[in-house]
């Protein structure tokens, strides 16, 4: 149905499809942001930080900020009031486009009014004391006349209010808008402002954007202009080929035909031997044979099947033979019941011997964990008491021989400490009283290293004490000591 907006823009001369379009863009694109968070959420939130819905959110708001400077300059109204409106009227119910249509109808006949002093809705306006023209005689800003009607029908009750306001040719979500009072449609619409709004200067630059996008759009096509010069003789060409080829194919068929015959020909001959090798291969397989039994009595059951329906069967008179098409259904029903509770017996005995099997290995293996563990346990006692009892007192026992062996000096020290005790004994040496004697006053000194002699002596007297001396030194150094001769 057309509307009052698109009466007037087809007097103007315009296009009423691309307004309603850029409608349409302007009532999805300039929703307040308190209803955005309601219907989107934090999944909205989350998808404006990525760039690409940056982009689209840029290009939504350009769009909507076009609109909205479109109408705003066709009716003469600001473009943050014309943006508020649309808002409020959403969240009394209607949409940013029922407004819009609103208005500029309202606005249309404000016009009409002021030019020609008739119009249908004038009795109403006079009726409830709002003045469409000022003192000058032009027409007063439609936001104005809105303010006024919403004074108006304040304390009327909604029902009158509403024919009242239907009258005038206002949407549902103006209308409810305006039942509010006034002073609550101005707090309503102020809010909407401080929401954020299009300025005069959005407009503008949103227009000229979205002009820009459409002229980049339009020239963009064009890139692709050299390469359609260049390719499309030769695709030309292409097609008419194929097409030329096709008409020949359906001109002559016979020999298209025979070509096709030739071809499996050909190709039959070369893949035959294969074929045939690898038919004779699956023949001589004996699970062949028995995948093609099945297949046979699944063929043969599914016909007598069909014959038992009263369906067309390729054994029919062999079926007959077992009688009519109920009493073969009615024996196989007999038979499917054997077979359904011959199956449901073997899987309760395949039960019962898949249960004993399995507890007969749970009890073989329980008795092997155990066997193991027995085992384990003997063979630690074992070796425990042999360690105790056998191992460890032998390797004390080696140990306390090892040490007494260590302290026994060997066969060669033994022999080496005889012989020189032996050479020393049979060394003589000269007496002091021969040595102070002889050599005609010349004296012999010959050094002894004896090493250090420790000598132990319970003696008091001189006599004693030289006496346990010569035996010490005796026993200590080899030499032989008297008290009468000396050293010798």
């Amino acid at each position: 149905m057309a509307t009052v907006i698109d009466s007037f823009m087809i007097t103007l001369g315009l296009d009423p499809a691309e307004f309603n379009k850029g409608i349409d863009e302007a009532d999805k694109k300039t929703e307040s942001f308190a209803s955005k968070l309601t219907k989107k959420g934090t999944a909205a939130a989350a998808a404006f930080l990525s760039f690409g819905t940056i982009i689209a959110q840029v290009k939504s708001l350009a769009a909507g900020a076009d609109a909205v400077g479109k109408v705003a300059d066709r009716i003469g109204a600001s473009a943050p009031d014309l943006y508020a409106w649309g808002n409020a009227a959403e969240l009394s119910g209607g949409s940013v486009r029922g407004l819009f249509n609103s208005v500029e109808g309202l606005n249309k006949q404000l016009a009409r009014i002021a030019v020609t002093g008739k119009s249908r809705i004038l009795p109403f306006f006079e009726q409830l004391g709002v003045a469409v023209v000022d003192d000058s005689g032009k027409v007063r800003n439609v936001f104005d006349v809105l303010r006024d009607l919403a004074g108006a029908v304040e304390g009327m009750s909604k029902l009158e209010s509403q024919g009242i306001l239907s009258s005038l040719q206002l949407d549902e979500g103006t209308i409810g808008l305006l039942q509010g009072g006034r002073q609550a449609l101005d707090d309503l619409i102020k809010r909407q402002k401080d929401l954020g709004y299009f300025t005069k200067e959005d407009t503008v630059i949103a227009a000229k954007f979205n002009d820009s996008i459409t002229e980049l759009s339009r020239s963009f096509r064009f890139v692709f202009l050299p390469i359609l010069r260049f390719a499309a003789p030769t695709l030309t060409q292409f097609a008419l080929a194929l097409t030329d080829v096709f008409a020949y194919m359906q001109k002559h068929g016979d020999i298209l035909t025979m070509a096709l015959y030739a071809i499996v020909a050909v190709v039959t001959g070369l893949l035959l031997p294969a074929l045939w090798s690898l038919f004779t291969a699956i023949l001589a397989n004996p699970i062949t044979w028995v995948i093609m039994l099945i297949a046979a009595f699944l063929l043969v059951l599914e016909d007598l099947w069909v014959y038992a329906n009263g369906g067309k069967s390729a054994f029919e008179d062999l079926w007959k033979m077992l009688g009519t098409g109920d009493e073969v259904l009615a024996a196989l029903q007999t038979a499917w019941d054997y077979l359904k509770q011959a199956a449901q017996i073997a899987w309760e005995i395949l039960k019962q011997i898949l249960l004993f099997a399995l507890m007969g290995f749970y009890k073989i293996v329980t008795a092997m964990a155990l066997l193991v563990t027995a085992g384990g346990a003997a063979f630690k006692a074992i070796a425990g008491f042999i360690n105790d009892y056998l191992i460890s007192p032998l390797k004390s026992a080696w140990e306390w021989i090892g040490k007494i062996l260590d302290k026994i000096p060997s066969l060669s020290s033994i022999k080496a400490t005889i012989s020189e005790r032996w050479e020393q004994a049979n060394t003589p040496i000269p007496s002091l009283q021969a040595i102070a004697a002889g050599g005609g006053g010349s004296n012999t000194n010959q050094e002894i290293n004896v090493g250090k002699i420790d000598i132990h002596t319970a003696a008091t007297d001189a006599s004693g004490i030289a006496a346990d001396m010569g035996g010490a030194i005796s026993e200590k150094s080899g030499l032989f000591f008297t008290n009468a001769s000396g050293i010798k």
